[in-house]
């Protein structure tokens, strides 16, 4: 099953908003004010993204409408999605296509999972209380990715190259989810456009975002999942990994 800290760093969000000049900031709690100011204006959001976990190199697409809606695509060689991940107003489904395999979360509070997945990697201030913000550069924005990363991650929107922005270190403020550090290149609009993670056994990932496009009109059916009827359904995996009374 995909790994929860895997879904931390998907779901920290790219955090769109309208274009500002480039503030002067001196702290790096300030990137994540900045995060906040721009998301607040924000109601849907779709996003193409690259990932690299484990060494192999994925593409997808992401849909998000607020409070917590959201819709995952990994696509595979053929171009027909191969995994989704759905979250709807109370479950969580992973769909593993390729070996027919439903992992289904409950995400109420009465079964204990209200605070799974939703709000913490969705909130940019609920970040910094979470993790302690430091700088990695300068003060100053730098390019969000190098011509050859560009290359090795084959991301055909060649703008990306012209973006640049703060990159910020993320420690945890208490380990509790696995992650030792994580980092975010956050651009001079407020918005996420690259997130790396690695946890304390050293598994990282590294997750770009591009091609962004804010306030499009997203309808609710976007965030349906109807389970395959062959499927193997496995329910409530992630909470039992933390709370083992929890029921199968």
């Amino acid at each position: 099953m995909i790994p929860r800290f895997l879904l931390t760093c998907l779901l920290t969000l790219p955090l769109l908003g309208a274009e500002a000049p480039a503030p002067a900031l001196t702290q790096a709690e300030e990137v994540a004010a900045l995060m906040a100011k721009h998301w607040s204006g924000v109601q849907t959001f779709k996003a193409q993204f690259r990932e690299i976990y484990r060494g192999r190199l994925r593409r997808g697409e992401l849909v998000f409408k607020k409070p917590s809606l959201m819709r995952v695509r990994y696509f595979g060689g053929d171009g027909q999605a191969e995994t989704e991940i759905v979250v709807g107003r109370k479950k969580l489904f992973v769909y593993l296509k390729t070996v027919n395999v439903v992992s289904e979360q409950d995400l109420t509070a009465e079964a204990g999972g209200g605070d799974l997945l939703t709000a913490g990697p969705l909130n940019a201030l609920r970040l910094s209380k979470l993790y302690y913000f430091n700088f990695i550069d300068a003060k100053v924005p730098v390019p969000v990715l190098k011509a050859e990363e560009i290359e090795r991650m084959q991301i055909p929107d060649r703008k990306i190259a012209e973006a640049r922005g703060w990159r910020v270190s993320l420690t945890p403020r208490d380990i509790t989810q696995g992650l030792e550090r994580m980092e975010l290149l956050v651009d001079e609009e407020g918005a996420v456009r690259r997130c790396k993670a690695r946890t304390v056994d050293d598994r990282g990932i590294d997750v770009v975002y591009f091609d962004l496009k804010a306030n499009e009109t997203v309808g609710d059916k976007e965030f349906d999942f109807e389970v395959p009827a062959s499927a193997q359904v496995v329910k409530n995996a992630l909470l039992r990994a933390e709370h083992p009374e929890v029921p199968k």
